[in-house]
């Protein structure tokens, strides 16, 4: 009896042991663990925009559309649509789909989210895209009401919206994360939210409802947010699956020793790293702005800082001739010219290793090149944003991501300087002209003048992974679609 008891105990053991061990290889197996070095301050895809929040709003959200990794719109929840003869009225036919608690995605959804964005109290960084949308744009600025915006639910399956004026790329605007049916506690992407500790751990689980769950082969995404040295660390240890840009900035001394052991994905997308100016105060001096400019080495920057690849594949880079733009010889003779001012011109920059490196680069040409004192100094991303909309800043280091694949995308932000996305306070009635014709090619001769920004180098994309991650797609505006990712077994 006492024997059959001990043999009973036995099996129960190992049974329990293989069990957790097929549990413990199916977690290995069917997760991803990345690291991102900015803290993530809402789950709201409306509120924020920033390149790192967008990654995780694309894995628990869906709009209507989506940009694939060629750069091709692509079906999310919509199924088809009819656009009207005089191209401003889009009728929209949904897919049957559901958010994470079962309950039905219908147009009222979409309706009440997009609405909500163009509340005047609602604060989101983005709500210029919906501009185009008649009647949003009053809204928002408190010069009509909401009930006023053509966004209407005509049925479940049915959303129904009228814009201003034809918009060519307002289907490629859907694309943004501020057009997903926002709902409170739920979702309607291949993910869902299990548990967030701030300044420690998101993880998020597939999820159910996702109308292509099928094809999610990744059931958990763990991702921590530590320093860059330590994600390093645990990635050598092959306890992290992913690192990188646009995650995180790895420490530039590391590199070389990355590249030997792992191949790096890199890929060029549709954004750039900028200087903008304060046009209310010094820099309203053109020939300034100019000094500036001309005394900036980007070949070094791109060469030993950044560690990408020259060139632009992009030919509103190639036309502005970028690498080829340091010429402080033409500076030299206007030297007398320029204003002296007597307190030190503060760079301010969005706290990163790489931000931190270009900016000392910018301070030392400057000041060896020119009759000034530069200042820097560093801060949190939502500090640096307020300083901007304050326009309380003299230079800024900042990033530009294109929404859609048109250099309009980037011109259109300094159409006036009261564009939510103009930072600088520049407006040319000669640029305002050359957009309304859609002179693209004046406009830009037109920033390459007068320079109100200046672009330091076009943005690439450089991620390391561990040999069994296959799949990993990243879209030309930087999205990188780990929903597609797949796992073989070590």
């Amino acid at each position: 009896m006492n024997n059959a008891i001990y043999l009973i105990l036995r099996l129960i053991l190992v049974f329990s042991f293989l069990l957790h061990g097929c549990t413990f290889e199916r977690k290995e197996q069917n997760s991803i663990t990345l690291n991102i070095d900015q803290e993530i301050v809402t789950l709201d895809p409306r509120i924020e925009s920033d390149l790192v929040s967008n990654q995780i709003y694309n894995l628990l959200y869906r709009s209507l559309v989506k940009i694939d990794s060629k750069g091709n719109l692509e079906n999310e929840t919509l199924q088809s649509f009819q656009l009207s003869r005089d191209k401003k009225t889009y009728r929209f036919k949904l897919k049957k789909t559901f958010f994470s608690d079962g309950s039905l995605l219908t147009a009222k959804d979409f309706e009440n989210s997009w609405k909500k964005v163009l509340s005047p109290e609602f604060p989101s960084h983005e709500a210029y895209l919906l501009f185009s949308i008649k009647g949003a744009k009053q809204a928002k600025l408190q010069q009509g009401s909401i009930e006023e915006v053509h966004i209407k639910s005509i049925d479940d399956f049915t959303l129904e919206v009228r814009l201003e004026k034809e918009d060519p790329h307002f289907l490629e605007k859907l694309a943004s994360p501020i057009f997903s049916p926002v709902k409170p506690g739920v979702f309607n992407g291949p993910y869902i939210l299990k548990s967030w500790k701030l300044r420690d751990h998101l993880v998020l689980t597939k999820n159910p409802y996702f109308y292509d769950q099928k094809n999610v082969s990744i059931h958990q995404i763990k991702i921590y947010f530590m320093q860059n040295s330590s994600a390093l660390q645990l990635f050598l240890n092959q306890e992290v699956d992913l690192i990188g840009f646009p995650f995180s900035a790895l420490p530039l001394s590391s590199l070389s020793k990355i590249d030997e052991k792992y191949t790096a994905i890199t890929k060029k997308i549709f954004g750039a790293k900028l200087l903008s100016f304060n046009h209310d105060g010094l820099f309203k001096d053109k020939l300034m702005r100019k000094a500036l400019s001309y005394t900036i080495n980007r070949k070094e920057i791109v060469q030993k800082i950044t560690q990408t690849t020259e060139g632009y594949d992009l030919d509103f880079f190639k036309s502005t001739e970028l690498l080829e733009k340091y010429h402080p010889e033409k500076i030299r003779n206007t030297l007398d010219l320029l204003p002296s001012p007597q307190d030190p011109i503060t760079l301010l920059y969005h706290d990163e290793e790489v931000n931190h490196l270009i900016a000392q680069q910018l301070k030392e040409g400057w000041e060896k090149l020119l009759p000034i004192k530069v200042k820097l100094q560093k801060m949190e991303l939502s500090q640096l944003r307020e300083r901007l909309k304050k326009k309380d800043y003299d230079v800024c280091l900042i990033s530009w991501i294109g929404e859609y694949f048109c250099i309009e995308d980037f011109l259109e932000r300094l159409s006036d300087k009261n564009h939510f996305k103009n930072d600088t306070g520049w407006e040319s009635n000669i640029y305002q002209s050359s957009l309304a014709s859609k002179d693209y090619t004046k406009a830009i001769s037109i920033i390459n003048e007068e320079e109100p920004i200046v672009f330091l180098h076009q943005y690439t994309f450089k991620m390391y992974h561990q040999p069994n991650l296959q799949n990993i797609e990243i879209s030309p505006n930087g999205i990188v679609y780990l929903e597609n990712v797949t796992k073989r077994s070590p």
